[in-house]
């Protein structure tokens, strides 16, 4: 079996050791070493080849962000901070999965499971974008006028565009993120998220009905907002419904 060699970098040394007893529990990981230094990871890979950088964002000469700018085109990249405000900015940039501190075990297995699907794709000459983020996984959001929102996927209920930004309906009410419709669908787990016209997305768990020529929802939890099926979208929406409805044998 293939092991990815893999780098830490974090100015706290209980960060390292974290993650180091982590990837030596793991058959598929080898530990190539660790830096509090962000400064020597790229002569570091270059001296010493890895497949996989852990980055800190908050550290002392280079931030984070600038570092796994520098990094995503050469290695998988995973996120490790206490810090969510720069959640979807990081998974535009392309990183395998964003861990926030404390790590738990069961959370660091799943970002390599993410990142083994990450590698298989663009060996396999599939398209490299952002892979969905999980249902209950939080990421900050900034919202426009400068707040941010802390927000589960699995709270969204739709998914409006309103220029370059998007219109998002959850469960605690409705914000305007500074994010297109288009780069926010990156994120989204296709099996419970549905494109069903151009501007808007829902969510599958929050469709309280479809009309019988598939031309309108009507959504659950939004003041039973209807919202039209675009034409182009027809053909998959209906697809998509009929493998959820429970038939007669």
């Amino acid at each position: 079996m293939k092991r990815l060699k893999c780098l830490v970098v974090d100015d706290e040394i209980e960060g390292i050791n974290t993650l180091k007893s982590l990837i030596k529990k793991r058959h598929d990981l080898l530990y190539a070493g660790g830096t509090q230094d962000a400064r020597e990871v790229l002569a570091m890979i270059q001296k010493y080849p890895v497949e996989l950088v852990f980055v800190d964002l908050h550290m002392p000469h280079i931030h984070g962000l600038d570092l796994i700018r520098l990094l995503v085109d050469q290695v998988e990249v995973v996120c490790c901070s206490a810090d969510r405000v720069y959640g979807a900015e990081l998974f535009e940039l392309g990183i395998a999965f964003y861990l926030t501190k404390p790590v738990k075990p069961e959370l660091f297995h799943t970002a390599i499971d993410r990142v083994w699907q990450s590698i298989t794709q663009k060996q396999s000459g599939g398209s490299t974008a952002v892979l969905p983020i999980g249902l209950e996984d939080y990421v900050m959001f900034k919202v426009c006028g400068g707040s941010t929102l802390n927000l589960q996927l699995i709270d969204i209920e739709c998914l409006e565009a309103q220029s370059d930004n998007t219109i998002v309906t959850h469960t605690d009410g409705s914000h305007i993120i500074s994010l297109a419709l288009a780069d926010f669908e990156r994120l989204l787990p296709a099996e419970h998220f549905i494109r069903v016209h151009r501007g808007c997305i829902v969510a599958f768990k929050n469709i309280a009905s479809v009309d019988n020529a598939c031309e309108i929802i009507t959504l659950r939890n939004s003041a039973s907002k209807e919202v039209p099926i675009g034409r182009t979208y027809k053909a998959n929406v209906r697809d998509m419904l009929n493998m959820r409805v429970i038939k007669n044998r």
